[in-house]
Order: C-alpha cells, then structure tokens, then sequence
C-alpha cells in the first residue's frame, strides 16, 4: 500500500524531500480510541505554509539568539504530530538544527490483510530521505501526549532543553487539548519556543488558547489569509 500511495516532492533550500501520503481531501474524525485514523497520512497545507514562516521569519531569529549567547550548536527542534514528516523534514533540509520528528503510532488499517500504523509511515519517509539529508536525517520517536514513559524517554534521551517544538494541524480534535497541553507542558521550559499552524475550523478551538493561557503559556496568534494561522507559546 505505502509503495502505491502518491509521493510528494518538495524542494526546500535547494534540497529535495520526498514524503509518501495517502490522499484525502478533509481530516477523518478522531475517535476516542484513535483507530483506523488516517488523518496522519497527509500533507496538510498549513504545514508547507508554517515551514515557510520557519525557514523565513523564526530561524534567522532562533539563530541569532543562539549567536548572542555564545553557543555554535545546531538548533534542536521537536515535532508532535509529525504524520508524513514533511514539515519535519523540510526544517531538516533548512539546516541548521538537529530534528527530533515525534507520531503516536495510530493504527492504519487500509484493507483487510493490511495492518501498519502512522509512525511506520512516518519512519519509512525519513529512511527514504537519508540519503539526501545525510547527517541531517531527524530522528523518529514514538509519543503520545501526555504518556509519562514516552515523554520520560524523550527527555532523558534528548537531555538539553529544545528551542522549539513545532506542530502543523494540532488543533481539529478539541478532545486532544489537555493531553497536547501537558506535552507542551513537558516539553516548552526555560527559552523554548511552540509554534503551532492550524487551519481554524471551529470555535472549540477557543479551549486550547483558555487551556495554555491557564497553563502559564504566554501566546500570540498570527491569522492568515485562507483561514490559517500560527500560534505561538512560551514561558
């Protein structure tokens, strides 16, 4: 099935990426159980436009910051959601910062005898990237918001604090938002910037902005023409 599905070519700073997608026109509704969801399997336009706005606007700011402080490390960039991977692969193809790319792994079971999940998906397209991103290739991690274990691997794994976590289409479930909250929770500390594109859809979307305001998040919301914006958190 992944073999057959649509490839996606985008060419960000000169660089080609590759993603395979299964196609779909609007998000599946999520069920409380998240199964059979293929909402992952797409790439969603609000991620194309949010790495846009990375690549233009906050990572010429993000490395100056670095600069002012002495510090000549590459970025370090965390994904939630990563679905396809294209977003998290193209700021991978910026450059500049090491990717961390993160799926909850949900089941997509496209035909009777065919079982997969997203974060196969997911892995499978960086592996189809290495070759051109070379040490550039993010590394792939399962994560469910709000799971104590994963969130404790990740952190002791990935050890110093990101600068930024990042996350396109976020936002369509209303019923994810206190689990997404505590990821952002775990994960935005100290200097650590969010940057969350969503495409507005509902009013519930109202409860994520309450939910981070009561969090002690400070944000901002940049609307764009089309519907879309970036939200951004930080502490």
């Amino acid at each position: 099935f992944r073999a057959a599905a649509p490839l996606r070519k985008l060419v960000v700073s000169g660089r080609e990426v590759r993603v395979r997608q299964h196609f779909m026109d609007v998000p599946v509704p999520q069920a409380r159980r998240r199964a059979a969801d293929l909402t992952g399997l797409k790439v969603w336009p609000c991620s194309l436009r949010l790495l846009h706005h990375y690549e233009s606007d906050v990572l010429p700011r993000l490395l100056q910051r670095r600069r002012a402080s002495g510090d000549d490390a590459p970025l370090r960039v965390l994904e939630l959601g990563s679905g396809v991977g294209a977003l998290g692969l193209g700021i991978a193809a910026v450059g500049g910062a090491r990717v961390v790319l993160t799926d909850p792994g949900v089941a997509v079971n496209l035909a009777a005898d065919y079982s997969s999940n997203t974060l196969d998906w997911l892995a499978a397209n960086v592996a189809d990237n290495e070759a051109a991103l070379r040490e550039r290739a993010p590394a792939v991690r399962r994560l469910v918001w709000g799971d104590e274990a994963h969130t404790a691997a990740l952190l002791a794994e990935f050890a110093s604090p990101f600068d930024l976590v990042v996350g396109a289409e976020l936002l369509y479930d209303p019923d994810q938002y206190p689990a997404l909250l505590r990821a952002l929770d775990a994960f935005v500390a100290g200097g650590t910037l969010a940057l969350l594109g969503f495409t507005h859809r509902h009013e519930g979307e109202r409860r994520f902005f309450e939910g981070a305001a009561a969090a002690g998040f400070r944000t901002a919301t940049q609307w764009r023409e089309g519907g879309g914006a970036e939200e951004v958190c930080s502490r």
